[in-house]
């Protein structure tokens, strides 16, 4: 029963719940019709509304480009107002045709108009303002045109006025007033553009212009230039042109204002209609929003019915959304605690305030610098925390921006925990929701260090401006191009040229244009150069300041690369016109007192006193640069006459001939001016311009045409002789005091050159007194050479003849060692018989090549054996760095080196001497070395050293007579050593020794022979045991020895070097021993005994010995042991040889023989049958060719002109000769005309032809080779020059080149060494026959046949000469050309120069060339003579050439 009940229950809940849920669904369906149709007609009413709304936003839109085009000017958005507009018409097409008010409609109606007028409008404002720009730029493109025609036109004006000075004010002050109205039409211009022009300046607009036109014809017609004329005609057009311009923009911009008006009026319209139609809209949808609201209650309704339904729905919504709510806010928490990491970590100061000034967050930065906790500070105000007077400035700067609502920016100093700091704070307002401030953040960053840094920086701009203030110049910065536009200048330049800085910043002038125009170019291209190669530069040139005068600048900038680009120059400009004529006055003194120092010698040289002084005082006046120059001696006085003066002699500058004045012969005082006698009496000169006499005192300026002039007294033995003058025909220099103190100077040497004439038989007595003592010296040294050279030449000669015959090598040594002492000491009894020479600087320095070690091999053998005989050690040591061939003079070298060790030996009684050199400086050509001299001697005592190097002094008087000597050797090496480019000194301890030292600068040979000294590959790297107890030798020999790349082993003592040898068997065996033979051993007398029975291996062994003092052991162990031996002292070249030998290579026996003399001479004799055809028509000169080649072992043919040589090459045949020795001046063909004959022939194309002259001056060989010939030989000829010319182009013409040699394994060859005996060679004055006899390989023979043809082809030289000289100058230039090239192979010095000059003279017409041919005469009859009376010449055993 229950259930039925319970089921009957449902079923009512459930047609009740069915009937509901029926009634409930019509009623949503008569709810949602009402609904669907009330929201339909809203939709309607919200559609239109929203277009009207979109419609108000387009017309919002296109009043903010129209705003953009009349701000900004920007045209192209006439695209977007065109889409706009197209857009707007569309909106109200479709507003038209909605359900929209009809009050909107209507009301929006005339719209469509509005918009099509406001974008046509539109496109024409862009239209204009488009124009508006190309009339601007066109208006500014006149301008720069009206510019420059008006720069030009100054330049002619300023041309002009420079002219035609007498109106230039007049036209200056039309110029500036047009330039002046220029400048205002300009400014004014640029006004149109600001606002518009009003009538009043429209009428001053062209009002100007009429001014400027109407001063233009005034200019124009006062400067009477054609070509002014013509631009300032060019400059009224573009005037004409640029006013029209000019107007005719005031007519656009009031189109455009027109325009814009219609613009604005349009816009407006538009907006207030859609403003009004949005505002109809809007009411009617608030109307539909009412209805609307009670749709939404029976909504609600159902919405709470549907909710209870959705129940369970809304539970999981609400939970899931609760989820992410959390999420969201842990989200929230995360980005709140990284704001608080942010802004404690900030190293700026963040705080926030409320409106009342509490503050409610301070960050981490804050509490730290203020020194306050944060619960400290929060919720409370500055007021508490602070001192009055700053909460009060930060209140004030809070209440700024609470009340304007917007961020301030400002410095402020605070005070801090750690002091006063500066910072840059930021405050700006916290707004809620509703944009209303309600606090206030501020952030302060620390910016004291910045402060400091800018403080600091302009200290430093100061500090800048302060310096380039006082600099003594120009500081410039400017750009790089030609006008050199400044872009800085400092006050100096003021100071310098007269112009104001500011004239000539940013190419308002151009600073190119004060530079003169022959200096501008160089300047630019310096500039240009440094700039393109990134340096400084430096430049010289002359400016033209304020005043019209010229300035020297010494300029000094670099170029300074920008940032953004491109360069600009920095540097300063230094005022040097003081010093530039400085040097020009220092240079023009300089000159006049060469000038008068020439002429002082020429009074004193010259015996006729008359012509001396002509001269001198011709040279005076030119080194013055005067125009006139005269000398008037007063007449002898007879009786109660007035005192009178004669012209005697005047020059003037444009004169050649001296002037001479009849008219001015016994001219008395009075005449010439009353005072002038008695200022002359009183020896005063006289000196000024023309006017500043009287006219009675103007005789002698009107007499001789001058207009400056001083008179200078000349006195003879204090007797008033007579006056000279000196004038010129301007006012152009005046007479200075300095200039004037020598011409007083000169005129004291000019009376003694007066009176010297009455002295003239005591100076001759005198002059005979000095030239019978000068002779009486001559004598006492000839005699003295004589006797000494006498037994000297015999020991030589025996010494040499021994030699040649067959002696054992030991005695051959010592014969050679005799030999060569001999020879250096008759070297340096020369230099000591030439001391006189020495001090008067005429000892030349030799220059050849020679070998340094050759230097020492020779000092070692003079010296060794006198150290050997006291028991002393001679040791010289050559450093590894020290070039072995030298350039220079080695005699003069190994004098010094003989004297300063002599004297070591001579002051040691024990211990060592040891010689060495080491490298000052060295370069690819050049090196300056140090010598040393040490020795164990006596020493010297201090107060005695600075003495030694004086002529005839030595430490101390006891020293002579203990140990003799002149003290003259010091004094030698001292001038030799300063001869050599160095300098000589002593260190010295009285008791303990000696350090003598000097420098000396000497050439560099191309080719070293430490190059070529080298070890062949296979024995690099041996093992060397060198045992020596000495330890300057063993450590001399030890760096040789690595210098050979040998390894080296180094051991003092004798069971050392016996554990290292039997150690090597096991390891690292010894290659090579070297052992002194001096080092006693254990077992034997002598280590290296004990060394040989122990060498288990065979090793090669060497023993060091002395050069002297060799006992039997040693010679026995050597001969009966196969030992090598080297002798002590060691050079690098003896070891080398030594060494190799020691390693069964073949030695090196002349390895260095690349200047040895014959060397080419014997090279040449080895070549086979060379036929040489020689051209000369000099018979001496044919002699002296026919022997030299002879000698060589060369075929010589001979002919006497060109013609002649051409036919012997013809008839000859080809390769019948294998050079041609071809000399240029000859009679019937010379050498030009010869080559181009003999090289025309086909078969002869490639013969060598070298040129023989005596015209061996710069430039010459090159028109020799364009000729054709392949050389060029020099007269006076160096015969080995000639064979390794003729050798090289045998050579090569037969096409086997020379090899180079190699540094071992060279064949010893046999050689012709002639050497020259200078001790028994005659002495022939003016001849030196030292020089000539080498010029032939060394044969006096030779020497003596050519100086024996010379005097008989010479004899009749002159008579020949005078004889050709005017009718046949040809003939007579060829016999002066071949006499040049004759006496400078003679080596006839001063007859060689005389040759060169005659020719030269006589070449080119000279006058002085009978002068210089006369003394040529002299001194060809002075040799001429000694040759015939010169028994060792003995040209009477010459046979005569027919």
């Amino acid at each position: 029963m229950g259930l039925l009940k319970l089921g009957g229950m449902a079923n009512s809940i459930q047609r009740k719940v069915s009937f509901a849920f029926v009634i409930i669904i019509l009623i949503m369906s008569a709810v949602s019709f009402l609904s669907i149709r009330g929201i339909r007609r809203l939709s309607n009413v919200v559609e239109s509304t929203e277009q009207v709304n979109q419609l108000q936003n387009s017309i919002f839109h296109l009043r903010l480009y129209e705003k953009r085009a009349f701000l900004s000017g920007n045209t192209a958005l006439i695209n977007k107002v065109d889409s706009l507009t197209f857009s707007i018409s569309s909106r109200l097409q479709n507003i038209s045709q909605s359900e929209a008010n009809p009050q909107t409609k209507e009301l929006l109606a005339p719209m469509h108009d509005l918009v099509t007028a406001f974008n046509k409008d539109f496109k024409l404002y862009a239209s204009l303002h488009n124009y508006q720009n190309i009339l601007s730029f066109k208006t500014d493109s006149i301008y720069d045109v009206i510019e420059k025609e008006e720069l030009r036109h100054q330049e002619l004006i300023e041309d002009w006025i420079a002219k035609k000075r007498t109106i230039q004010q007049t036209t200056l002050e039309y110029y500036n007033k047009a330039h002046a109205l220029l400048i205002a039409i300009r400014s004014m211009q640029n006004r149109i553009e600001i606002d518009n022009l009003g009538q009043a300046r429209r009428d001053s607009l062209e009002t100007w212009f009429d001014n400027t036109i109407n001063l233009t014809f005034t200019i124009e017609n006062q400067v009477n230039n054609i070509e002014a004329r013509s631009h300032m005609k060019q400059f009224r057009a573009d005037l004409r042109h640029y006013e029209q311009t000019i107007f005719r923009t005031l007519d656009l911009i009031n189109n455009l204002n027109a325009v814009q008006t219609s613009l604005k009026s349009n816009a407006s319209t538009l907006q207030r209609t859609a403003e009004q139609a949005a505002t109809i809209q809007s009411q009617m949808l608030s109307k539909w929003g009412v209805l609307s609201l009670r749709f939404l209650v029976i909504l609600v309704a159902v919405a709470i019915i549907a909710g209870i339904l959705v129940l369970r729905f809304f539970v999981f919504t609400i939970t899931s959304d609760e989820r992410k709510r959390r999420h969201a806010e842990n989200a929230i928490e995360d980005n709140r605690r990284l704001l608080d990491d942010i802004i404690n970590n900030s190293k700026a100061l963040i705080y926030v305030k409320d409106l009342e000034g509490r503050y409610s967050l301070v960050n981490q930065n804050w509490c730290d610098e203020v020194g306050l906790k944060e619960e400290d500070v929060i919720g409370k105000k500055a007021e508490i925390l602070f001192a009055k007077e700053p909460v009060e400035q930060w209140r004030e700067v809070d209440l700024q921006v609470i009340n304007s609502g917007i961020p301030i920016h400002y410095e402020e100093e605070i005070e801090l925990r750690t002091g006063k700091r500066y910072f840059l704070s930021n405050k700006f307002p916290i707004r809620n929701k509703r944009g209303e401030v309600q606090a206030i953040c501020g952030i302060s960053t620390d910016i004291t260090e910045l402060n400091k840094a800018l403080r600091d920086l302009e200290r430093s701009r100061e500090n800048y401006r302060n310096i380039v203030t006082n600099v003594p110049g120009i500081v410039y910065t400017g750009l790089v191009d030609d006008s050199r536009t400044m872009l800085f200048l400092s006050s100096g330049f003021n100071k310098v040229t007269g112009f104001e800085p500011e004239n000539f910043l940013d190419g308002v002038q151009s600073f190119t244009n004060l530079i003169f125009d022959n200096d501008r170019e160089r300047v630019l291209d310096t500039i240009k150069q440094a700039v393109a190669q990134n340096r400084s530069y430096e430049v010289e040139y002359r400016i033209t300041d304020v005043r019209g005068e010229m300035r020297w600048l010494h300029e000094k900038g670099m170029s300074v690369k920008q940032s953004e680009g491109g360069h600009y120059l920095q540097g300063v400009m230094i005022d040097v016109t003081a010093t530039k004529e400085a040097i020009s006055e220092v240079m023009m003194r300089d000159r006049f007192l060469e000038g008068v120092a020439e002429a002082v010698k020429e009074l004193i040289a010259n015996q006729d006193s008359t012509e001396a002084i002509r001269k001198s005082l011709r040279i005076v006046a030119q080194s013055a640069m005067v125009d006139h120059s005269f000398i008037f001696k007063n007449d002898e006085a007879l009786g109660d006459n007035q005192p009178s003066a004669s012209h005697l002699y005047e020059w003037q500058k444009d004169q050649i001939k001296p002037i001479e004045r009849t008219n001015l012969q016994n001219i008395k005082y009075s005449q010439i001016g009353s005072r002038w006698f008695h200022f002359l009496s009183d020896k005063k000169d006289i000196t000024g311009y023309k006017d500043d006499f009287v006219e009675e005192e103007q005789f002698l300026f009107n007499e001789l045409g001058l207009e400056s002039l001083l008179v200078v007294p000349v006195f003879a033995r204090n007797t008033f002789w007579g006056f000279i003058g000196f004038g010129n025909t301007d006012k152009g220099m005046p007479w200075v005091e300095s200039h004037r103190a020598i011409f007083r100077a000169y005129t004291v040497t000019l009376g003694i050159a007066i009176a010297k004439e009455k002295d003239a038989v005591l100076l001759k007595e005198a002059k005979d007194d000095a030239e019978a003592a000068t002779k009486a010296k001559s004598d006492f040294l000839a005699r003295m050479s004589h006797e000494i050279r006498t037994p000297m030449n015999a020991i030589v000669g025996w010494t040499h003849l021994a030699i040649e015959k067959e002696v054992n090598p030991g005695q051959n040594d010592y014969l050679k060692k005799i030999q060569g002492s001999s020879k250096s000491l008759l070297g340096i009894i020369n230099d000591i018989l030439d001391f006189s020479k020495i001090e008067a600087g005429k000892l030349s320095i030799e220059t050849i090549d020679y070998d340094l070690e050759q230097v020492f091999d020779d000092l070692s053998n003079m010296v060794a054996y006198k150290a050997h005989e006291k028991g002393l050690d001679f040791i010289y040591a050559l450093h590894a760095d020290v070039p072995l061939n030298l350039v220079g003079d080695p005699l003069r070298l190994s004098q010094i080196l003989v004297n300063l060790v002599n004297n070591a030996v001579k002051f040691t009684n024990k211990g060592e001497i040891v010689t060495s050199v080491l490298v000052l400086q060295e370069d690819d050509n050049e090196v300056e070395l140090l010598f040393e001299v040490k020795d164990t001697g006596i020493g010297i005592k201090e107060d005695l050293q600075e003495y030694l190097f004086d002529s005839f002094s030595q430490a101390d008087v006891s020293t002579t007579r203990k140990y003799g000597g002149t003290g003259l050797g010091l004094a030698i090496c001292k001038r030799l050593s300063e001869l050599m480019g160095g300098r000589i000194w002593v260190e010295s301890t009285y008791g303990e020794g000696s350090s003598f030292f000097f420098t000396m600068k000497a050439g560099k040979q191309k080719v070293q022979k430490r190059d070529l000294l080298i070890p062949p590959e296979d024995l690099e790297n041996k093992h060397v045991l060198l045992l020596d107890n000495h330890p300057a030798t063993s450590s001399i020999i030890k760096d040789m020895l690595e210098l050979l790349k040998f390894r080296v082993t180094l051991k003092r003592r004798c069971d050392s070097a016996m554990i290292k040898l039997v150690e090597s068997h096991q390891s690292d065996p010894i290659d090579l021993i070297i052992a002194d033979w001096n080092i006693p051993g254990n077992k034997f007398s002598h280590a290296i005994q004990e060394l040989y029975v122990n060498n288990t291996s065979k090793v090669p062994i060497l023993v060091l010995i002395n050069d002297f003092g060799q006992d039997h052991d040693l010679q026995t162990f050597i001969n009966n042991k196969a030992i090598g031996s080297i002798i002590k002292p060691v050079n690098f070249s003896t070891l080398h040889d030594a060494c190799l030998e020691a390693f069964g290579k073949e030695k090196t026996k002349l390895a260095w023989r690349k200047k040895e003399p014959g060397l080419y001479l014997n090279e040449l004799r080895e070549q086979d049958e060379v036929k040489v055809l020689l051209v000369e028509d000099n018979e001496t000169n044919k002699q002296i060719g026919i022997e030299l080649l002879e000698l060589a072992g060369l075929n010589v043919d001979v002919v006497s002109n060109g013609k002649e040589a051409i036919a012997a090459v013809r008839d000859g045949g080809p390769n019948f000769f294998d050079l041609v020795l071809m000399d240029i001046q000859m009679p019937v063909m010379d050498g030009f005309d010869a080559t181009k004959g003999i090289l025309a022939m086909e078969e002869h194309a490639s013969l060598p032809i070298i040129a023989m002259t005596a015209d061996a001056i710069g430039g010459i060989k090159k028109k020799y080779l364009n000729a054709g010939m392949v050389d060029m030989i020099a007269k006076p000829i160096d015969p080995e020059q000639v064979y390794k010319k003729i050798l090289k182009w045998v050579e090569k013409r037969r096409g086997s080149k020379r090899h180079k040699r190699k540094p071992i394994a060279i064949v010893e060859k046999p050689i012709i060494e002639i050497k020259p005996d200078s001790n028994n060679l005659p002495e022939i004055k003016g001849i030196n026959v030292n020089e000539g006899v080498k010029r032939f390989a060394n044969r006096w023979d030779f020497f003596k046949r050519l100086l024996q043809r010379f005097y008989f082809d010479h004899t009749n030289f002159v008579s020949e000469f005078n004889a050709v000289r005017e009718d046949e100058r040809d003939a007579a230039e060829r016999m002066l050309h071949s006499f040049k090239g004759i006496a400078g192979t003679i080596s006839a010095p001063k007859l060689y120069e005389l040759a060169i000059q005659t020719e030269q003279d006589f070449k080119n017409g000279e006058p002085a060339f009978n002068e210089h041919f006369k003394e040529l005469s002299q001194e060809l009859e002075t040799i001429l003579k000694e040759l015939s009376t010169n028994k060792a010449v003995d040209v009477e055993g010459f046979e005569k050439p027919k």
